[in-house]
This record gives structure tokens, sequence and C-alpha cells, in this order.
């Protein structure tokens, strides 16, 4: 009985192996099928955020593309400059600037993303650290012209020097998400009903806060 476990065993392992194989091979195939790129082709570079030397306060941070990918919005995280630069020029300019960013660990601007729908709407969102009162806000602002722009909050979420999350994107069924932290309370991280605990937020772009 034992050497029947024995061969038992042993082809069961053999079996296991050459399943791996056999994967490996599948895998080495499927990468032997992507096309390489032509023969010296070119790789275009643009450089796009610049900061003065020795402003500790720009820090570059959280990056936008618009839908058609002609543009690209960019926050200056401490300084509350969100930047916009046009990608076939390099032509860059602050498109709005926020007050009362908190500038403590890893507070600041964290995250942007453009509306889907852009420039049709205009609307820019904002996920950011205010100094006071000490919160998280997601926040969307849009140019109305003239030097004049509209901002309405859509949420509020806990915040602390670190941990703040601050990562969001559109998703394909229209709805915004965030990456949020648990704001250095790691007791938060399992509980759904706090914002600064279940990790992720969906939430209505156009619902706003009053």
């Amino acid at each position: 009985p034992a050497e029947r476990a024995r061969e038992r065993r042993g082809v069961v392992l053999a079996s296991r192996a050459m399943k791996r194989l056999a994967a490996a091979l599948v895998a080495a195939l499927a990468l032997s099928l992507v096309p390489a790129p032509p023969a010296g082709a070119a790789v275009r570079k643009i450089k796009v955020a610049s900061c003065p030397n020795g402003n500790r306060t720009c820090w570059p941070a959280a990056f936008a593309f618009t839908p058609d990918g002609t543009e690209i919005f960019w926050a200056e995280r401490f300084t509350g400059r969100i930047r916009r630069t046009v990608l076939a020029t390099g032509a860059t300019s602050t498109w709005f600037r926020l007050r009362g960013v908190a500038r403590d660990g890893e507070q600041g601007i964290l995250g942007l993303a453009v509306d889907p729908d852009w420039p049709a709407d205009g609307w820019v969102y904002v996920y950011f650290t205010k100094r006071s009162p000490l919160q998280n806000r997601i926040i969307r602002i849009r140019s109305l012209g003239g030097g004049s722009f509209e901002k309405d909050r859509l949420l509020t979420i806990p915040a602390g020097s670190f941990h703040n999350g601050g990562m969001i994107h559109f998703g394909p069924d229209g709805m915004l998400y965030a990456v949020t932290g648990d704001a250095g309370r790691p007791r938060r991280a399992l509980r759904k009903k706090n914002e600064a605990g279940c990790g992720r937020a969906r939430t209505d772009p156009s619902a706003t806060m009053r």
C-alpha cells in the first residue's frame, strides 16, 4: 500500500509539472505572437512639468488627460495650482489656483480627473486635502470665462497627515471612483460605512453637496 501511495503521488506530481510546463509554453507562444515595433521607431517625448529650482512646494502630481488626448491637466501638489498643458506645443498655463490646500505629510492635491464629456461641460474633478477644517474633499471646477469659475463639493472624507488616498478616475458606468485612505487610523480600513475605511468611494459626478 505504501508503494502504491508513493506511485500515485509521483503520478500527481508529474501531472502538475506537465501542466506548469504546458502553461509556460503557451505563455511563451503568446509573447512570440505580439508584433514588435518597427525598427528605428521614434518615441516622442514632451516635457510637461517644470518647477523653479529650490521650490519645494511645487511637486508636480495628479495628472489627467483630456478625452481627446490633446491636453493634460496636472497639479502642483502643495501650491494648489492646477496647470493645463497643450501637448502639441508644450504650452503650459495656470488654469486654476485652489486655496487652503494642506501641506503636511501625504496631503495636498492628490488626484485629478477630466469629465468624459469635456470640453462640452468643462468639469475638472479634484481630490485634495483641505487645511482648515482638516478634511479630504472631492470637488469639481469649471471655467465660466472671463477668469471666473464655478466650484462644487461632491464628497468629504476624513483626513490625516498620512494615508489620505487620492486617486480618482471615471469608470465605464460614468461614475467617479476614488481611492481613499484610512487617514492614519488602521481600524478604519474594514469599515464600509466610513468613507476613509472602505478603501474606495463611488459617487455621482453631478450630485453636489449643498
